[in-house]
């Protein structure tokens, strides 16, 4: 219903902290990977011109000069001094899809890192020994608030500069352990995430219901999208980022809503009038299984190719071996649909749509959906590994 709708918030604003007090800490001087000289040594790219724009009024600084490092070797230099993105000098450094200035999250950790370009603007050459920075010393903090300023519109105020001398500072955002490779389920789950995502599968579960009292063909999407939630509700343990995984769902689904109950995107629409046997009220019989499948097929691709495609966007890129595993229950939630439906009109057995059925889901629409994250996050979705399998099947 649409107080669902309306119940699924964006998440918490997170606060500033106080106005640090502390005076600058010494660079740890532990030895850099060369990869790192690497990178730093290569061209990057310049902001775009609306970034740059955009970044510019914010801060009130010039950064025509900044590069931008996003390929496969800066993501390789960010993973081995364990950051989501690191700044040198002039250089911005970003590990795999974490460079998206169209999102809101990509936005925070651009502004982080405009902070430190700041920071060091009296570094002018490459220096030739590195040293990375504290993670939670002043210049952190600094950049940390400087980023909620950059999210809320405002400007940001002046910055403490690094002294001349520490030419060869890392600054980077710390990537959380799970992400740097760290084992799953050791990321503590946020209480408030979990129950938003509660509230949607039990929320989609009843409208689902609602639509098959009154024989309209939209309980087996909502069905679908309730069971997917369910089987990610149940498998948090199993991924290195769930807290991010849970935003991306609560955004998914709020935009699957908006379809289901009348307030689509221009895409949306047309599929819903593709799909004539959703408005006429018919039963799920034998003589609409086609269609119903057929229409399911497009609404799926409608889904990805708008509102997942838009998550990922406003939310950002969890993991691509997240995202990767979280299909298999994406998969296995959209099988329960098309089980309850054809076992409705056909009586099939459920084995036999099984083996029938999930061939088809897993190639298809895996591929729709391995090639929206691919889009946005400008990285390749790796194979579901046997061990996660195993781990789900016991």
């Amino acid at each position: 219903s649409r107080p669902l709708i309306n119940s699924l918030g964006r998440g918490d604003a997170v606060q500033g902290e106080e106005p640090a007090q502390s005076s600058f800490s010494p660079p740890t001087t532990a030895r850099i990977p060369p990869i790192v000289q690497q990178v730093l040594r290569s061209p990057g790219q310049p902001l775009s011109t609306a970034t740059r724009e955009l970044m510019e009024q914010r801060f009130g600084h010039d950064f025509a000069q900044v590069r931008v490092h996003t390929d496969a070797k800066a993501a390789e230099s960010a993973r081995a001094v364990n950051a989501l993105a690191y700044t040198v000098g002039r250089d911005l450094v970003f590990g795999t899809g974490q460079y998206l200035p169209q999102t809101n999250a990509g936005k925070h950790l651009l502004g982080h890192e405009l902070t430190h370009i700041v920071q060091q603007d009296n570094q002018r050459n490459l220096p030739g020994q590195l040293a990375v920075g504290p993670a939670d010393d002043v210049f952190e903090r600094e950049a940390h608030q400087a980023s909620l300023n950059v999210m809320d519109g405002s400007r940001v105020g002046k910055f403490s500069h690094l002294h001349s001398q520490h030419s060869g500072f890392i600054q980077r955002q710390e990537a959380p352990q799970s992400f740097a490779g760290g084992e799953p389920g050791t990321e503590v789950i946020g209480q408030l995430l979990v129950d938003r995502n509660l509230a949607i599968e039990n929320g989609l579960f009843e409208a689902a219901e609602e639509f098959h009292r009154s024989d309209d063909l939209r309980w087996f999407f909502a069905f679908a999208h309730a069971s997917i939630t369910q089987q990610i509700n149940q498998n948090l343990s199993l991924f290195q980022r769930p807290n991010a995984l849970l935003r991306l769902n609560i955004h998914f689904a709020e935009e699957f809503l908006r379809a289901v109950y009348g307030q689509p995107h221009e895409v949306w629409q047309r599929a819903f009038r593709d799909c004539n046997a959703l408005g006429r009220g018919a039963a799920a019989t034998s003589a609409l299984v086609g269609e119903a499948e057929l229409c399911g097929a497009a609404m799926a691709n409608v889904h990805i190719n708008v509102d997942l495609t838009a998550a990922l966007r406003e939310v950002g890129c969890i993991p691509p071996s997240d995202y990767s595993n979280m299909l298999v229950f994406v998969n296995r939630g959209a099988l329960a649909a098309l089980v309850r439906l054809r076992g409705q009109a056909l009586g099939a057995a459920e084995a036999m749509v099984q083996h029938v059925i999930a061939p088809l889901l897993d190639l298809e629409v895996r591929a729709w959906r391995n090639a929206a994250y691919s889009s946005v996050c400008n990285t390749q979705v790796p194979a579901v590994k046997p061990e996660f399998s195993s781990r789900i099947d016991r």
